[in-house]
């Protein structure tokens, strides 16, 4: 829900999410263990994100993410939101007890590492599946698909992470964002919200080549372009998948020229085949691109009608050029 609050004298506007429950019946377990029945425990937690009003529509604002246990702790999580949740705290309120180098999370039959357990468990889970119902209600109070497209920007940048407690739960989301159905992702062009699955994204292959997003949106109406960190912690979640996902620069030239086709810009076309040379005259790119430079029509022969030929078509088809 949306909701109005004041900090210091200024009026804030924030979208909250709140879930209790879990996918993982070990949370569930851990939650009625004699030590989880004995604290109490809820396999609850909530996440906050900054909204601004942007003409008549609202877009995310990346806040200095602080944790709350009902109440703030004071410490911070370098995440672009806030997160709330029936945490185990130290006596003094000021942190999470968290020691992921010295408990074992399967285990919770030990009393003193009960706390940790839990977090772990929260954390890991349930504080994860409330992000990623977030993302899907954002859509909902987003009016502008062109600012749709911002969410990424709350989105856990591992690269910014100094505590291991956030460092799993990125670690966590990024996995579960492989396997949700959810349509979190908007397609470049603002039109459309995707799952991942539905969606392709650009490989850091194409991604080299000249206009390569340009070419992208053109071609590919399911097109999602997302920051170096979302793309880099995804392929580090599950690279295999998030190779099938992508297209490769062989596949983008392919698609660019197979059909000489004729919506794709001549400059674009034309810059597109110099860098395609370039890359050709590398000893390490010639076995890769070989097979596909010798059967396109990529070099252009007329700046008047956009006429394209293969290199066989102009040289010796027994020259080794060919």
């Amino acid at each position: 829900n949306v909701f109005h609050g004041e900090e210091l004298s200024s009026q804030k506007t924030w979208l909250r999410c709140a879930c209790i429950g879990s996918s993982d019946q070990h949370v569930v377990d851990v939650a009625q263990s004699e030590n989880g029945r004995m604290r109490g425990c809820m396999p609850f937690a909530e996440t906050a994100v900054e909204l601004r009003l942007c003409g008549s529509s609202w877009m995310p604002i990346a806040t200095k993410g602080q944790v709350f246990c009902f109440l703030p702790l004071s410490q911070p999580t370098d995440l672009a939101f806030h997160v709330n949740g029936f945490f185990a705290v130290s006596s003094n309120r000021r942190r999470l007890l968290w020691d992921d180098a010295e408990i074992d999370v399967h285990n919770s039959s030990n009393s003193d590492e009960f706390p940790q357990v839990w977090n772990n468990c929260l954390v890991g889970d349930t504080l994860v599946l409330t992000f990623l119902k977030m993302l899907q209600l954002f859509q909902c109070v987003c009016g502008r698909e062109d600012i749709a497209s911002m969410a990424f920007k709350i989105w856990p940048n591992p690269n910014c992470l100094s505590s291991s407690v956030w460092r799993e739960f990125t670690s966590k989301f990024y996995s579960c964002v492989l396997q949700t159905e959810s349509k979190i992702m908007c397609t470049a062009d603002c039109k459309r919200w995707l799952g991942v699955e539905e969606a392709v994204f650009l490989a850091d292959s194409a991604q080299r080549l000249p206009h390569s997003e340009v070419l992208m949106s053109k071609l590919y109406s399911n097109y999602v372009q997302m920051p170096r960190f979302v793309k880099r912690a995804l392929s580090a979640s599950d690279e295999a998948a998030m190779k099938r996902l992508s297209v490769s620069d062989v596949e983008l030239v392919q698609r660019v020229f197979e059909e000489n086709n004729r919506n794709i810009d001549q400059n674009i076309r034309v810059d597109l085949a110099r860098e395609l040379l370039s890359q050709f005259v590398e000893t390490s790119n010639q076995r890769r691109l070989s097979p596909v430079l010798t059967s396109l029509a990529f070099i252009p022969v007329s700046t008047v009608d956009g006429l394209f030929r293969r290199p066989s078509d102009l040289i010796h088809p027994k020259c080794i050029a060919a």
